[in-house]
């Protein structure tokens, strides 16, 4: 129902505040936008002014990455982040959960290139979500060990590309 009539920008930025009071929390420091394109600069800017966001994470999805550069979004995400990042800080998410969906790290790799080439790409932090997909034992913490495969293919990835690793977890609040 709420996507036939969607929020502005502005609007849903407002929105933030009830969001903070549901969860019971003073801030919410960093807002992720997992799709990003042309379409999300207005809504990226309307956070950016916001004074209770102080990171925004920025989604590049796996169907975007054998495209990125074809499609110009780097010039687009180059434009989004020169025009906020004295207000905020930006970090980039590149794909999401690549192993478990099968995504070619030579596409990552690309992408990843793409945005250090830019004229902000040494002053953001790069991630790249993965699952527990990638885990073939993660418990005991201590005890925790990569899938074979999955070191294999994502080895450079994870030892000279990324600023600092994730791995995707649901979290679930009780109200």
């Amino acid at each position: 129902k709420f996507q036939l009539q969607p929020l502005g920008a502005t609007e849903a930025v407002s929105k933030l505040t009830s969001i903070k009071q549901f969860l019971g929390v003073d801030e919410l420091a960093c807002v992720k936008f997992f799709d990003f394109d042309d379409s999300v600069s207005e809504l990226i800017s309307a956070a950016a002014n916001d004074d209770d966001v102080e990171v925004i994470m920025l989604g590049i999805p796996n169907f975007q990455l054998p495209i990125f550069d074809s499609q110009n979004l780097i010039q687009v995400l180059e434009n989004v982040v020169n025009a906020h990042r004295d207000k905020v800080t930006f970090q980039i998410a590149v794909s999401n959960e690549p192993y478990f969906n099968g995504v070619n790290p030579v596409d990552i790799e690309a992408v990843i290139a793409a945005i250090r080439s830019t004229t902000f790409g040494s002053d953001i932090g790069i991630t790249v979500p993965f699952s527990y997909a990638i885990m073939e034992i993660s418990f005991p913490v201590e005890s925790g060990d990569f899938k074979d495969d999955f070191f294999t293919g994502y080895q450079n990835i994870m030892a000279n590309l990324i600023d600092f690793f994730t791995i995707n977890c649901v979290s679930i609040k009780s109200v």
